[in-house]
């Protein structure tokens, strides 16, 4: 593998591991709040009625959400056949990131980074769990899990299944 596509995938993996790390810290502290006693004052006021859970909605990101608001010139000087969609305009946008705005490299990074959360976050806990707190940690460890990695994984970070025999 090229050393410029392992520096993407670096660059990709870096805010998986940090978010990952995050998760696991706000974990350990809510085990050691939960098993601290819990001291209840004898005057508390009643206590508010529990909120309802709130479902965590995952979006489905096809290309990058509002590309004319941050990308709007580069859009149209590198992209305009490009309809977005189905990531063809991220996709584009990527051919050309030297030569972007800032602020559409920021959109494009961000894309990007949700992309490769939403596709290898269920492959980062399976196979590289201990891997994901270590820097530089996660893209061996993935790549090493390549062919057990999910389809969208395998394609967000560049792994490709061995096309099937053809039927003789």
């Amino acid at each position: 593998m090229s050393s410029i596509k392992t520096l993407r995938l670096l660059v990709l993996a870096l805010p998986l591991t940090l978010s990952l790390a995050g998760v696991a810290q706000a974990k350990t502290k809510a085990k050691a709040k939960a098993a601290a006693p819990a001291a209840a004052p004898a005057a508390a006021a009643p206590a508010a009625p529990a909120a309802a859970p709130v479902e965590e909605v995952e979006e489905k990101l096809e290309d990058i959400p509002n590309p004319d608001k941050s990308c709007k010139k580069d859009k149209e000087a590198f992209c305009a056949a490009v309809k977005p969609g189905n990531n063809q305009l991220a996709a584009c946008l990527r051919t050309h990131k030297d030569e972007l705005a800032d602020s559409c490299k920021k959109a494009l990074y961000d894309y990007l980074k949700k992309r490769f959360e939403q596709a290898c976050k269920p492959d980062v806990k399976k196979h590289c769990q201990k891997e994901s707190t270590q820097q530089g940690g996660l893209m061996p460890c993935l790549q090493k899990h390549g062919e057990e990695l999910s389809p969208a994984c395998q394609d967000m970070i560049g792994i490709k299944k061995p096309a099937a025999a053809p039927a003789k």
